[in-house]
């Protein structure tokens, strides 16, 4: 298995859809942007850091974006399209000028998919949520892919869940320590917060071992006062297991409106030509030749 799966297979499990109003935010701003309202005091308690935390991700039911660049080291950028619905819905299309469409991410209630054009041999990788964590999908994607939709800003924190901070780990930075069980054993996500604006920074997971598996930094933020909630316009997706460093440029963004039928956006694609293999069975395997980058135009 090589690096260019990995890469594209994070992607893969990055999106979900749906909501009624809209906000459509662009950077650059002709003007200044609105700067986010403090929305923590000066010290403040784990319970009121979860509280924070979680209301803003609830008024989030939906982002979209036409306008999204994906790049990773040493390969040309992607131009693409996101749909991401609360909790597991998304749709990832990416595709240059010159050749057309190139990559298929996508997910629903019951199961994420990945296609990759020149991949060879041609196939359509799909995977069952409840299979994943002891499918071969693993072997690149070493977390819970639900969780690539938290990274992109909206992860939640359960209030009876084991959590240890708030703590100062620089001036304007809160730390919280989660223990959150899973399928193959305890894993610690650390969540860095703003600690004016209350919004989300950083998101890092480690496993039972103390090894990082996945990382989530988020920069250019934006407020939009219409909800309440400040996103970030970028963030880098890390997974040093899978040697996986993307990076997304979100520089148009609507809140809690899809472009298009949601009914039909988060259904299972088919291509022609391209069969359907079940990473979730548990004789599939990765191809040891699937491209590990991002295509070449």
């Amino acid at each position: 298995m090589h690096g260019s799966l990995k890469t594209l297979l994070v992607l893969a499990t990055l999106c979900a859809a749906g909501g009624a109003q809209c906000q459509r935010l662009t950077v650059p701003f002709a003007n200044q942007p609105p700067q986010p309202p403090r929305a923590l005091p000066e010290y403040p308690t784990l319970s009121q850091v979860i509280e924070t935390v979680n209301t803003s991700t609830a008024r989030v039911q939906s982002l979209s974006s036409s306008s999204l660049r994906i790049t990773a080291a040493g390969t040309p950028s992607l131009s693409g399209q996101l749909a991401i619905e609360r909790p597991s819905r998304f749709r990832l299309k990416a595709h240059t000028a010159i050749t057309g469409p190139e990559v298929d991410l996508g997910s629903n209630a019951d199961e994420f998919w990945l296609w990759v054009r020149r991949g060879q041999p041609p196939a359509l990788y799909t995977c069952r949520h409840d299979q994943f964590p002891y499918s071969a999908a693993r072997a690149v994607v070493p977390i819970d892919p639900q969780w690539l939709i938290e990274a992109v800003g909206l992860p939640t924190l359960d209030p009876a869940g084991q959590h240890y901070g708030p703590e100062t780990v620089r001036p304007g930075r809160l730390e919280v320590r989660s223990i959150v069980a899973s399928p193959t054993g305890p894993m610690t996500r650390v969540t860095q917060i703003d600690a004016r604006g209350g919004f989300v920074v950083e998101q890092h997971v480690y496993d039972s071992q103390g090894t990082r598996v996945a990382s989530s930094i988020g920069s250019r933020h934006v407020y939009d006062p219409t909800y309440g909630v400040t996103l970030p316009r970028q963030i880098d997706i890390q997974m040093p297991s899978g040697q996986i460093n993307l990076r997304l440029e979100l520089n148009e963004l609507i809140v809690n409106r899809l472009v298009g039928d949601p009914s039909q956006m988060f259904l299972k694609p088919f291509y022609e030509g391209f069969p359907e293999v079940n990473l979730g069975q548990t004789a599939p395997t990765l191809p040891a030749g699937y491209p590990l980058s991002l295509p070449t135009p």
